[in-house]
């Protein structure tokens, strides 16, 4: 297992103004350890006025500081399925994250290998943290939205967190799971929309259906225009 997955807190901060969503990660020191990559199929801006967005595709990389790939989760083009795959650097499964909706709140089960679910990811309602616990409840991870003052005056970008792993997780299968899905949640929530946004999401591909096609009827205009003289 790679040493970034031997450790136990991880502060995550958004890159502003980067291409897609950009995140990198820094250890207790303020030192990068790594980063947190999304890329999108070069076709997906014109998926996006057709499909509704929790089935567009897309990939997000866990590297390590030497831009190497650790953890991979990915989503294929018109997946029906709210469970994306994780992969490690060889590109086999190790895992997988399924968002569930409920009335409320929404959170994600986390499976292993086997497809079986080893711990879930949800909102505590008491305060701004997510938490990560197994079938027990027991916690296995915690998702601090506000960095401690320390870190917070060091860096001052978009969306911030800081991620503290359990010494309970020690299977080193586990920790890499746990550690990814953890890590990339912001990423995954981003691109499945919940249950309550699905209506809207329908009627804004709707909406850009009509537009491309006033687009392209335009298009076809001028040039006929310009061949026409």
């Amino acid at each position: 297992m790679n040493d970034f997955f031997l450790r136990d807190t991880f502060f995550i901060d958004q890159k502003a103004w980067s291409v897609g969503e950009f995140f990198r990660i820094f250890d207790e020191e303020g030192k990068q350890i790594g980063s947190i990559k999304e890329s999108l199929p070069a076709l997906n801006f014109i998926f996006s006025l057709i499909v509704p967005k929790d089935k567009l595709p897309f990939t997000i990389q866990l590297k390590d500081e030497a831009d190497n790939v650790l953890a991979t989760v990915d989503k294929k083009l018109f997946t029906f399925s709210r469970k994306v795959d994780i992969k490690n650097s060889d590109d086999n499964k190790i895992g997988a994250i399924k968002r569930k909706d409920f009335l409320f709140e929404t959170s994600y089960n986390i499976y292993g290998p086997d497809d079986s679910i080893i711990g879930t990811i949800v909102n505590d309602v008491y305060s701004s943290d997510i938490k990560v616990t197994d079938n027990e409840q027991k916690n296995l991870a915690t998702i601090h939205r506000k960095w401690d003052n320390s870190m917070s005056q060091i860096f001052c970008d978009a969306d911030q967190y800081k991620l503290t792993v359990s010494s309970r997780v020690s299977d080193p299968d586990l920790r890499m799971v746990i550690i990814t899905a953890a890590s990339v949640i912001d990423g995954i929530r981003r691109r499945m929309p919940s249950w309550k946004s699905r209506k809207t999401t329908l009627a804004d591909s709707q909406a850009n259906m009509k537009a491309l096609k006033t687009f392209i009827e335009l298009i076809l205009k001028i040039i006929k225009q310009l061949s026409s003289k």
